[in-house]
């Protein structure tokens, strides 16, 4: 047994520490905040229409990771978008959609979902739905 791993076992029984406080920290960005505005336009620029606005139905962030689940649509509100979901990377304070899930009608959502997080292990698990 590792030092590191028998101090720990030490502070959990004796009531010192909690299998929680050793948790990611996971956030969701409030709106208007400078994080969530890097993570749209991110996904604005994987479209075509870069004025679309998102309507955020899920969004969590962690470790430079971030998951999120929008509905599109267009800025005056009059077109609506199908649904987007992505996992994004930051790196040198950008963005960037580093994979969305087959949004195809055969797709299989938790299928997606299970192949993205396996081609991206470092994603924090606490990020995604």
């Amino acid at each position: 047994m590792t030092h590191t791993r028998r101090s720990l076992l030490i502070l959990l029984a004796a009531g010192l520490a909690s299998p929680s406080a050793f948790a990611v920290s996971v956030n969701t960005p409030p709106k208007g905040s400078a994080e969530r505005k890097a993570i749209m336009d991110a996904m604005r620029a994987k479209g075509d229409d870069q004025d679309r606005i998102f309507v955020v139905r899920y969004l969590k962030v962690s470790k430079g990771w971030a998951w999120l689940r929008v509905d599109p649509q267009s800025s005056d509100g009059s077109n609506h978008y199908e649904s987007e979901s992505a996992l994004l990377r930051q790196s040198a304070k950008h963005w960037k959609v580093v994979a969305q899930p087959c949004a195809e009608a055969d797709c299989v959502e938790d299928d997606e979902l299970a192949r993205i997080r396996a081609d991206f292990p470092a994603a924090p698990d606490a990020i995604f739905p």
